[in-house]
């Protein structure tokens, strides 16, 4: 890696992770490459929470056994354990987060990076603590390495309509994303609809804040074509090309990306060009796009494939 251990374990220990004094072999030592991360998950951090774990559970059992006088202080000792409990797995999933963020970052020169402010680390760290599951800690993973590649890029808003996505949200997200072009998408005849979506995914997307102008009938986009000025309409791994030997000014009804709806495709880009469902998704939404439009317009098209790199 390009960046010194101590960087790394300054950004650490702002964000409550102490690499230094306790976790030695928590996350990064000195020339580690990435596969001996994932060895590092079972780390001291698991060791005393499985620890605090089992001593509550031996309190508990012990409550029923003793004199009602001594219940109240067993009764604090395990309230003490619970506590500690969930510190230690915030803990825990803010370290595998943070592991996926190093990964993310990989061998990026430390001068391309921008470490954010504290606030922002402070709300990151909250929100990377609440979750345990795998997919969750690539999802902050990624979202601390988006943030120090491009600052600006999950603002407040966006942690916040985060961390109240869902799974199911999630999915429906991933619905979508083939028909998501240039940060819109478009309604021309109904396309999206005869394609397996339907007006209450569209709507429930919007209630959450990913989409607008879901319902508008005046919402729309106009872009003048012409043979010397051709458009060009880009999803994540195809883009429509139109042309035409007289000017024409092409306009149809929008749906737009909101920030948050922005920033999940920044998110979700490499899953999408991993996934040939929804590649050849994109590429079939393409071609009726553009067959769509040559008949409306008269304008010529082709489809061309954007490089993954």
């Amino acid at each position: 890696m390009n960046m010194t251990f101590g960087w790394l374990a300054s950004l650490a220990g702002k964000i409550g992770l102490d690499m230094l004094n306790n976790s030695p072999d928590r996350l990064l030592k000195i020339g580690r490459i990435q596969n001996q991360l994932e060895s590092e998950r079972i780390i001291e951090t698991e060791k005393a929470k499985v620890y605090a774990e089992h001593e509550a559970s031996r309190l508990k059992q012990k409550l029923s056994e003793v004199e009602p006088e001594k219940q109240s202080k067993i009764v604090g000792k395990i309230a003490i354990l619970n506590n500690q409990i969930e510190l230690l797995t915030q803990q825990q999933n803010t370290i595998n987060s943070f592991i996926e963020t190093i990964k993310d970052i990989g061998d990026i020169p430390k001068e391309s990076l921008k470490e954010p402010d504290n606030d922002w680390l402070r709300e990151w760290t909250k929100n990377a603590g609440r979750f345990s599951n795998e997919d969750a800690n690539r999802l902050w993973g990624k979202v601390l390495a988006g943030e120090m590649k491009k600052p600006g890029t999950f603002s407040y808003r966006v942690l916040d309509g985060l961390r109240n996505l869902s799974k199911d949200d999630a999915n429906l997200i991933l619905q979508i994303i083939p028909f998501i072009t240039n940060g819109l998408v478009y309604r021309s005849n109904d396309l999206i609809f005869n394609m397996g979506t339907n007006w209450g995914n569209w709507y429930q997307l919007e209630e959450i804040g990913i989409v607008r102008h879901v319902g508008s009938v005046s919402t729309s986009a106009s872009t003048p074509v012409d043979q010397y000025t051709p458009m060009y309409i880009r999803g994540i791994s195809y883009a429509l090309v139109l042309s035409s030997e007289t000017q024409k000014t092409i306009s149809e009804p929008i749906i737009i990306l909101t920030e948050l709806g922005n920033a999940i495709m920044q998110l979700i880009e490499p899953t999408f060009k991993n996934d040939i469902n929804l590649v050849h998704k994109q590429k079939e939404y393409m071609g009726n796009l553009g067959n769509y439009l040559k008949k409306e317009y008269q304008v010529t098209y082709s489809i061309i494939k954007i490089p993954n790199n």
